[in-house]
Order: structure tokens, then sequence, then C-alpha cells
């Protein structure tokens, strides 16, 4: 499981990130019927803002962890994910096969990055460290 943390920490944070997302848009569709209710707006905003600053110590952690070849394309396809399941979820966006395609291509990218980062890493160790050959 230990191993597993930055990985988690990674994907949590992309969530964070398509949320903060969809409250900040969210705040603006709401923005336009507010008179008297502008506490409500501010209220998202900061929800909203607050998601991206959960965010950075997350990330850190986790760069400190993951080479960066995998940080990216696993944080980024991650808000990616979590994006488009709140934009369906939340905004009734539809639904598109060419999406749908683009998602599944996005996933099994990530996971082709992930496993041959995990395969250049144990050949790395076993270079470097004798006894593990």
């Amino acid at each position: 499981m230990k191993k597993m943390l930055p990985y988690i920490s990674l994907v949590f944070a992309g969530f964070m990130q398509a949320l903060g997302s969809a409250l900040l848009k969210y705040s603006n569709i709401y923005k336009s019927s507010l008179d008297s209710k502008t506490y409500i707006c501010v209220a998202i905003v900061f929800a909203g803002m607050t998601c991206y600053g959960v965010i950075f110590p997350i990330t850190a952690y986790a760069l400190s962890k993951v080479k960066l070849t995998i940080y990216q394309p696993l944080l980024t396809s991650a808000v990616y994910i979590f994006t488009y399941i709140m934009a369906v979820g939340i905004f009734n966006e539809p639904i598109g096969i060419k999406q749908l395609t683009g998602i599944i291509l996005v996933v099994l990218g990530v996971f082709i990055v992930v496993s041959t980062g995990a395969k250049y890493k144990k050949k790395h160790e076993a270079e470097n460290n004798p006894a593990l050959s």
C-alpha cells in the first residue's frame, strides 16, 4: 500500500483539480441568477479555490516519490477523466463516442506509461545493485 500512496495521491489530486474547476464553473452559472445571494457564489468560488490549494502539498509529495514522466501523465489524465465525469453528471453535458474513445485511449496510455516506468525502475535498480541480479 505504501508504494501505491504516491499514485493514489495523484489520482486524488486530479479529482480535487476537476472538482475545483467544476465549482468555479458552477459559480459562474449561479452568478447570473443572483441578486441577494452573492454570499453563496463567493462560498462556491472559495470552495473551488480551496480545492486548488489542497492539491499543492499532495502533488509535491507525489513528485518526490514518482518520476516526472509518470507523475504528469497520471495527474493530467486523472483531471481529464474526473472533469468529464463531472461535466456529464453535474452539467448534463452530452456523452459523445469520440470523447469516450478518447478517455479509453487516455486510460490505456497512462497504464502503458506507468507500467513501463515500473519496469524501467526494476531494471535500473538491478543494474545498479549486483545483489539483486
